[in-house]
């Protein structure tokens, strides 16, 4: 922390995300939420991507505030608008349940795409969800196995749920590969 508030106070915007990720979490400080929204929106006034959509993440959430989804769509408008592939992930979302803004499931649908091709598992979940229901199975494989990679338990749940009743011959394959990654989390998670 030490580190982090000296890079803050020169003006270094990842140095106030990492500062509100300390508070958030606890990490080497007590949690603060108040603490945790201030550095967050020092980080995003500079506009650090990962200080803004953690930002949004509370605000949406309601965490140490009430919650304010859009404040928090402004916000990942403006991740999605610098590139930030999670932004973009979450902002589909906002579309596709028609939060805040007019339901649009094209443009949700681009979003995913988009957050997937930019390497967020989430979205890769996601986009291959939506392949998936047109039919294209083999794309949504290769998809689900980009996100299995870096994906947290939630989300390789999710990929079990989803697969369970799909039928093609690569769909077992990735079902594999998912109970191994599980497995694998499972046994760290013994072992601490």
């Amino acid at each position: 922390m030490i580190w982090f508030r000296m890079a803050a106070q020169a003006g270094y915007g990842p140095a106030h995300n990492m500062l509100g990720r300390c508070y958030y979490f606890g990490w080497g400080c007590a949690q603060n939420y108040q603490q945790a929204i201030a550095h967050y929106t020092l980080a995003a006034e500079l506009n650090d991507d990962w200080g803004r959509y953690n930002l949004a993440i509370m605000i949406m959430r309601g965490i140490g505030q009430a919650p304010d989804l859009p404040s928090a769509c402004a916000l990942f408008q403006a991740g999605t608008q610098a590139g930030h592939a999670k932004s973009m992930n979450v902002l589909a979302r906002f579309y596709e349940e028609g939060w805040v803004v007019s339901k649009d499931r094209k443009k949700a649908i681009m979003l995913y795409q988009q957050s997937a091709q930019k390497g967020d598992y989430r979205g890769q979940y996601n986009y291959a969800v939506w392949l998936a229901e047109q039919g294209h199975i083999e794309e949504a494989v290769t998809w689900w196995r980009q996100a299995v990679t870096q994906a947290t338990l939630d989300v390789l749940h999710a990929i079990q749920d989803v697969t369970q009743h799909l039928k093609h011959n690569s769909i077992e394959s990735l079902r594999n590969i998912v109970d191994e990654k599980i497995n694998s989390n499972k046994n760290t998670i013994k072992l601490r």
